[in-house]
């Protein structure tokens, strides 16, 4: 469509459209796409008020602020028109953006964390020796050799521990379609507590998909309130379940396993309840990302 020039009356243009015609007009990007749909100046003149929420929609997209920033109704969403005879139509689809986002929440079954952590890769993370454990430990489990089921990723930061579990997730499912859980357990441990004594058929539901997703990580494991209720009815059935399945169970945690039952041990009675909790935990293998930032 070189040197477009539209017959039409601009008096009939309130200002702001005048001003829009103006900067699609000297747009070469949009006026190509509307030549490769068979869109002349006839069909423009005939359908401008069409053309320009679909230029107004382009123009959002040029400027991508990012999904989880992007002003539109719909986020993610783009115009595409379609040009059926002398009328143009709007069909509504997914932007690239919002495709791939799509993709990689699709890993997720239960997802405790920012969008933006979708975005992580082993190319985001740090080249250190805690990263390459558990990039090892990942790369052995597609290659069915790996020798634990669970892992215990202490010290270091809270956020850096799970960013760089995110990160090298994203890689492997995208890889092999695995499907994991990410939970704030203190959060979920608040959540299971409230059902289990309001809404028993709906705590079934939620701790039933815990036990049997095929990855579970449990972040910030250890700071949740603790009492006997839910070391009885959730915690404890949750880790003996996980190990009964040998499902893959992965800890965030600031505490040791040896903390975290003695966290339990309310009383001598509850001993045996403690070690039972230290003895799970104890079975998975330990990687250390350093000293303890909190």
């Amino acid at each position: 469509m070189d040197k477009l020039r539209l017959n039409l009356d601009e008096q009939s243009l309130k200002e702001e459209e005048k001003k829009l015609l103006d900067q699609m007009l000297g747009d070469e990007t949009f006026l190509n796409r509307l030549s490769d749909l068979g869109i002349d100046e006839q069909i423009i003149f005939d359908n401008l008020s069409t053309i320009f929420t679909s230029f107004d929609d382009y123009l959002i997209c040029k400027n991508c602020p990012g999904l989880n920033k992007c002003p539109k109704d719909v986020k993610g969403s783009i115009i595409e028109l379609e040009l059926q005879g002398q009328f143009v139509e709007r069909n509504i689809s997914r932007c690239a953006l919002k495709e791939k986002n799509d993709l990689l929440t699709s890993y997720y079954e239960i997802r405790d964390f920012d969008d933006k952590l979708l975005t992580l890769s082993p190319a985001n993370l740090n080249d250190d020796k805690a990263t390459k454990e558990l990039l090892k430990y990942f790369y052995d489990f597609s290659k069915h050799e790996f020798t634990s089921n669970w892992l215990y990723l202490i010290g270091g930061t809270s956020k850096r521990k799970l960013d760089t579990l995110i990160g090298v997730y994203n890689k492997f499912a995208s890889k092999y379609h695995l499907l994991a859980s990410v939970i704030n357990f203190p959060k979920q441990c608040r959540k299971l507590a409230n059902l289990y004594f309001n809404e028993k058929e709906r705590f079934e539901f939620i701790f039933n998909k815990l036990v049997d997703v095929p990855f579970l990580f449990l972040y910030d494991f250890g700071e949740e309130y603790k009492n006997e209720t839910l070391r009885d009815n959730v915690l404890i059935p949750l880790l003996r379940a996980r190990k009964e399945k040998e499902t893959l169970t992965i800890f965030i945690s600031d505490f040791s396993a040896e903390d975290i039952a003695n966290m339990y041990n309310f009383n001598y009675a509850s001993k045996a309840r403690s070690l039972q909790i230290k003895k799970l935990l104890s079975s998975a293998k330990v990687i250390d990302f350093g000293e303890l930032k909190v």
